[in-house]
This record gives C-alpha cells, structure tokens and sequence, in this order.
C-alpha cells in the first residue's frame, strides 16, 4: 500500500477514528496541504517509476522537497498518536 493522504486516514481509522479525524484537520488546516498532497503524491509515483524499472522524471531537487513535506507529514501523524 502506497503511503497517500487517503491510505494513511484508512490506516488511522482503523486503529482509532479520533486519529483519522485529527490527522485529516491537522492536514486540511495546513496552509500548504494541497502541496502537502502533491509531495507524497508526487514521491509515490517516483518511488514506484523506479521500483518497476523506469526512471522519474523528478529531479533530484524536486525530490528532496518531497521528502521535506513528508517530514511535515510523519510529524502531523507523531502528533496525533502521541497526543
């Protein structure tokens, strides 16, 4: 399972639906969520070019920005559980 926005809030909810609904705000109210979105949209299609043998088209540059926003959201999820 690719980690998207979506899969993560299916995640959540299954283990506790006050997770899934404080993450889904935390993102919603980030004032980059739609990049946010992009990001870990945009680094799963890198990740999955190149797992089957393709080459992304990302930059390295662009990739590295992915990888910051994702960061922003492993964080929102570390919030979530551990509040």
């Amino acid at each position: 399972m690719n980690p998207s926005r979506d899969n993560i809030c299916k995640t959540l909810k299954r283990f506790d639906e006050d997770w899934n609904r404080a993450f889904k705000h935390k993102f919603n109210e980030h004032e980059h969520s739609e990049r946010l979105k992009d990001s870990i949209d945009s680094l799963n299609n890198a990740r999955n070019s190149f797992a089957h043998g393709d080459s992304p088209s990302s930059s390295f540059e662009d990739i590295r920005s992915y990888f910051t926003d994702c960061v922003l959201i492993m964080n929102m999820l570390d919030e979530v559980v551990n509040e």
